[in-house]
């Protein structure tokens, strides 16, 4: 037998009540009947819905926000190679060059992209002036949730 879940007006000691026509939310007193001799009279608590989560990103799905983020056309298409390039000929000895260097590794190397992946990526590339904050903000934000 499948749950039912029945608004009522009031509770009743026996179980019963006088049943409202209408869909129960949040409040509500509601009979829920899991079967034979498996019924419960409390307030209705609607399930919660799962939060949305960034999807994981093909490189080419990557790319396509990522452009988009940066302007659109031929103008984000433009400055997301500016940043590719500038990436990887980041020259110096510096911890934050080599930080840079590996940025530039990851996105070559990589077939798919975390949101957080890209997060930690752009702060690295902000921090050493490739890429501005207000397109790191862009590019994060245009990131889609499943």
């Amino acid at each position: 037998m499948p749950t039912t879940i029945e608004k009522l007006d009031a509770f009743t000691s026996e179980g019963g009540g006088n049943v409202i026509a209408g869909t129960a939310v949040k409040g509500d007193k509601v009979r829920i009947t899991r079967g034979p001799g498996r019924v419960t009279e409390t307030y209705y608590t609607p399930p919660v819905a799962p939060t949305p989560q960034p999807l994981m990103l093909s490189k080419t799905a990557f790319m396509d926000i990522a452009t988009t983020a940066l302007g659109g056309g031929q103008t984000g298409r433009a400055r997301f190679q500016e940043i590719i390039e500038a990436a990887k000929v980041f020259a110096g000895a510096t911890a934050a060059a080599r930080e840079v260097r590996f940025v530039h590794e990851r996105y070559t190397a990589a077939t798919s992209f975390s949101k957080s992946n890209v997060q930690a990526m752009c702060a690295i590339l902000v921090a050493a002036s490739i890429m501005t904050p207000q397109e790191n903000t862009d590019l994060i934000a245009a990131w889609p949730n499943g």
